[in-house]
């Protein structure tokens, strides 16, 4: 039998996380849309009509709360996270919201003390709306806590000015349709448009973690955590736009009851916390997943390039709503909201074009640089560092074409290390590499800028000398092969080598590559032949040879 091995030892095995399934959510979600609906517009007469929705919404706002601290103690009491060893604030997520929901239902129930004090469901309830403040720090310390991306300085700079570009369109929207008529609203008391502009500090605050936690994430389960929260928001905020409009209107009266979207985004908040306890409750560490933010994704990138449009369509609408509605006391404060707003709009948008194009250019030179290094691999060998037989064959056919364009000479060197078979057997492939690129290394340094050295294959080097005729060759090859003689290439073992050398030139040796190719290595085995450690020139049309005979045999 297979006995399952667990590499954490020590460590307590977490309890099995209860989850509700979405279907369930989702009618949860559209009773708590309506029963929030119900408690707003409170269309009973009965006098027990009111009390029973109020309690009805505690209850509800209590259940949630429970959905999200049942198997949330558990991760918190676990040594580790499965796949990672230590706890992190991750953990916490699900109790965070869990107090989210919680200090909701304390608010909905200070609503319900207060209308059994005053006898009567107050218009703004002072109690209710100082409760709701104290859930948005717990929702932001839950945003801020979700795991991110580790991104440069520059990424997260653009993804804090996409972020600012949504913010301030959101503000613009928000003060032009709630805070202008909030203010000038006669009716509401100095405390009354205190806590307002609170509710809307707190709102942008929640909207902007949101955002920049958002285009950081690449994890799929946290993405869906992080949409349902943002979706909660959206209906917290409707809600609020349905009491401050009512309260503003002519018909306000004393009937009204809490946020009705309040209940609708606690339900969204509780299934945020189940799905973070799902992730959590993975085998896989949070930071594996698509390995592409948000922001790069094809679906965002397409409906980013819309977003300037969108802005411009936005604040043209505004302007035209001003334009045909009759002046009042709001017009002034709105023009300057909808210009003010435009204008931060509009500087953002230039700082994140010169920021999108600095990336734009450093992508470019990162690029370049590795397409440059691409092609240095591509045409070098990997152990020496010169260049490869591919290479060699190409820089050949050019510097031959060019001779004969120019009628000029060409000569082609090519080197055999003496032995290298021997010096494999008897002291290893590792010294017989480091033969092959002290040798090339040496090589190398003798050559001039123009010149080009190329490992053959094996043990054989070919150079491609431009310019350079039979007597300028066979001096260049004699310098190497005095180089080699005299390097000491592994000084713990006191290694010395000799090579063979081999020279053709156009056009007196062939007036082909492979002619001048075949002539040199022919030329070489010559000097083998003669007792190697020597250099030798192929045969010209006079049969002329030249050999230089150090005297080893």
């Amino acid at each position: 039998m297979r006995v399952p091995t667990n590499s954490h030892v020590g460590s307590e095995t977490p309890v099995p996380t209860p989850y509700i399934s979405w279907r369930l959510f989702g009618g949860l979600l559209l009773g708590s849309l309506v029963l929030g609906a119900f408690s707003f517009l409170r269309p009973f007469r009965l006098t027990f009509g009111a009390p029973l929705l109020d309690a009805l919404s505690v209850l509800y706002a209590l259940f949630l709360a429970l959905m999200c601290f049942r198997g949330s103690w558990g991760l918190l009491s676990m040594s580790g996270p499965p796949g990672a060893g230590t706890r992190t604030g991750w953990h916490f997520i699900p109790v965070l919201l869990g107090m989210t929901t919680l200090w909701a239902a304390l608010a909905l129930l200070g609503w319900v003390s207060e209308t059994m004090w005053t006898q009567r469901a107050p218009t703004y309830s002072f109690l209710y709306h100082v409760l709701e403040l104290g859930v948005y720090p717990f929702f932001i310390a839950a945003v801020l806590l979700l795991p991110s991306q580790n991104l440069s300085r520059l990424s997260r700079l653009r993804i804090l000015l996409d972020s600012l570009i949504i913010l301030a369109t959101v503000v613009t929207l928000y003060c032009y349709v709630i805070m202008v008529p909030m203010l000038f609203e006669p009716r509401l008391t100095l405390l009354e448009k205190t806590l307002g502009i609170l509710f809307v500090i707190a709102n942008l605050v929640s909207l902007f973690c949101l955002l920049f936690v958002a285009f950081q994430t690449v994890h799929v389960g946290i993405r869906q955590v992080i949409a349902l929260l943002t979706l909660a928001m959206v209906i917290f905020l409707v809600g609020k736009v349905v009491v401050y409009h009512y309260l503003q209107s002519a018909e306000a009266s004393l009937t009204i009851g809490p946020n009705p979207g309040l209940l609708g985004s606690l339900t969204l908040i509780a299934a945020a916390a189940q799905t973070m306890r799902r992730v959590l409750s993975q085998d896989a560490p949070l930071e594996r997943g698509p390995a592409v933010l948000l922001e790069e994704t094809e679906v965002f990138g397409r409906r980013k390039t819309w977003l300037v449009s969108l802005l411009v369509l936005i604040f043209a609408l505004l302007l035209v709503s001003l334009a045909i509605q009759p002046a009042n006391a709001y017009t002034p404060a709105r023009l300057q909201v909808t210009e003010f707003g435009g204008t931060s709009i509009l500087i953002v948008l230039i700082l994140r074009q010169v920021l999108a194009t600095h990336e734009l250019n450093n992508l470019k030179r990162d690029l370049q640089e590795k397409n440059a290094q691409l092609d240095t691999l591509a045409a070098s060998d990997p152990l020496t560092g010169v260049s490869n037989h591919r290479t060699l064959v190409t820089r050949l056919d050019e510097e031959v074409a060019r001779a004969k364009a120019q009628q000029a000479p060409c000569s082609v060197l090519f080197m055999d290390i003496d032995h290298f078979k021997a010096i494999n057997d008897q002291y290893g492939h590792s010294t017989g590499d480091l033969v092959l690129c002290q040798v090339a290394r040496r090589v190398a340094s003798i050559l001039r800028s123009e010149d080009c050295l190329g490992r053959w294959g094996g043990e054989e080097f070919l150079a491609v000398l431009p310019g350079q005729d039979l007597c300028s060759a066979y001096e260049v090859a004699e310098m190497i092969r005095m180089q080699v003689l005299q390097q000491v290439v592994a000084s713990e073992k006191n290694l010395r080598v000799t090579c063979s050398l081999g020279i053709a030139t156009y056009p007196q040796t062939a007036a082909s590559r492979d002619g001048l190719i075949n002539a040199a290595d022919q030329a070489m085995y010559e000097a083998k032949r003669l007792g190697r450690n020597q250099t030798c020139l192929a045969k010209l049309k006079k049969d002329t040879n030249v050999a230089s005979d150090t005297g080893e045999g």
